[in-house]
């Protein structure tokens, strides 16, 4: 009896496990063509291609799927994602004060969403760091290529000036006294040292040309401070500090145009209307401190009642309102501008072409010292008082 039973309920198993087995299958549900669009997008955005990639980008992606279905919220939480990467990227970079580097996130967000409501802080933000970078009387230096630095440059504001002879007792080439703005610009805050010089020297390795002469060596003339020969030039030692001399304006314009290429700046020489009014520093008189020369505020001739007997170390005399030194006396400096006996419009510009150049600010064997007066000299000559600094566009 108990074998038939076991029978039947063996025979009811698999009567039911039969007909399990033979049911039918739940159909597979097809993935809607959003959902597919969604994983693409996802994937994009992983592989960080967000609004430039040869096969799709995650912008143009969440953007399709919108189209579908403008209400979707996975596709409008991708684009916030993508915004609020750009964002981070622009604020990261403005935290460290690159501005340059903040540029491209910035503008990349502006084209992505010109509505986006962080663009109006983070134009403020870019604001500050660019008025705290370009900050009046800033002292910046740039890396060279070694990783070294550059010269110190003092960042001069944005301003009017008379420029001229506005006391009236000058010569007649200071005329006519006119109206001039000058943009921002960095001016060198020390004139060029020997040892500045013969570091672009032996970094170019070599020297000018006869045509175009550089400078002269102790070997050409006792008066310089620079020997040696090309890829081994030194300074005479004792007088690194010191302004180069015996230097044309051919070597003053290779040497800023060696910033230039070291660091991407705008590097060059002044003009002499920037010279002016960098050395001016906003004041009216003959020069900064006030008209009369006084004792030891510069170094030129006996007139000034300083100890130096040709040219001193850079810096050695109180800096001007600007708070850039030697502007009077030491060394005259070269400027980009041509010569030209009456002001024409000349000094506010640089010039190519062969001329006679403008030299300013007087020099250890020179009496009249005033901020306006002027001198010119060809572009092959190299004068033992004649060296320069260097100016800096602001981009």
């Amino acid at each position: 009896m108990n074998n038939i039973f076991m029978l039947f309920m063996s025979a009811i198993i698999l009567i039911a496990c039969t007909e399990e087995n033979n049911s039918p299958k739940p159909e597979n549900q097809p993935v809607s063509e959003i959902a597919q669009k969604l994983l693409l997008c996802e994937q994009y955005f992983k592989d960080h291609y967000l609004v430039a990639g040869l096969k799709g980008t995650a912008l143009a992606c969440y953007q399709d799927v919108l189209i579908i279905d403008e209400t979707n919220t996975q596709a409008l939480a991708g684009l916030e994602n993508i915004e609020a990467h750009y964002v981070n990227l622009t604020q990261e970079a403005l935290k460290l004060g690159q501005v340059k580097v903040a540029q491209h996130p910035l503008e990349t967000l502006r084209s992505i969403n010109p509505d986006s409501p962080q663009l109006l802080k983070l134009d403020n933000q870019m604001e500050r760091v660019l008025a705290d970078r370009f900050a009046a009387g800033k002292v910046i230096r740039n890396y060279l290529k070694d990783d070294s630095v550059g010269p110190e440059m003092v960042w001069i504001p944005a301003g009017r000036f008379q420029m001229g002879d506005i006391q009236g007792d000058g010569y007649s080439d200071e005329q006519p006294v006119h109206d001039v703005f000058i943009n921002r610009f960095a001016m060198g805050r020390y004139e060029i040292t020997n040892a500045d010089f013969v570091q672009f020297l032996n970094t170019v390795n070599r020297r000018g040309t006869e045509e175009e002469p550089w400078f002269e060596t102790l070997s050409e003339d006792f008066d310089s401070y620079i020997k040696g020969t090309v890829g081994n030039f030194q300074v005479e030692f004792g007088y690194e500090n010191h302004p180069v001399i015996e230097v044309s304006w051919y070597g003053a314009t290779a040497y800023a145009q060696w910033l230039a290429d070291e660091t991407g700046k705008l590097y060059r020489l002044p003009t002499e209307a920037e010279w002016e009014y960098a050395a001016r520093a906003r004041t009216f008189t003959h020069f900064w401190w006030g008209n009369d020369l006084g004792v030891n505020q510069a170094n030129c001739n006996n007139d000034c009642g300083d100890r130096f007997g040709n040219a001193a170390p850079v810096g050695s005399f109180k800096p001007n309102p600007f708070g850039l030194y030697d502007t009077v006396g030491n060394v005259w400096e070269w400027t980009c501008s041509m010569y030209q006996d009456k002001y024409s419009g000349e000094e506010q510009r640089c010039f190519e072409q062969n001329s006679l150049r403008v030299i300013r600010g007087g020099a250890w064997d020179i009496g009249d010292v005033r901020t306006a007066d002027r001198s010119r000299n060809s572009q092959t000559t190299r004068y033992v008082n004649v060296g320069f600094r260097v100016a800096r566009g602001y981009k």
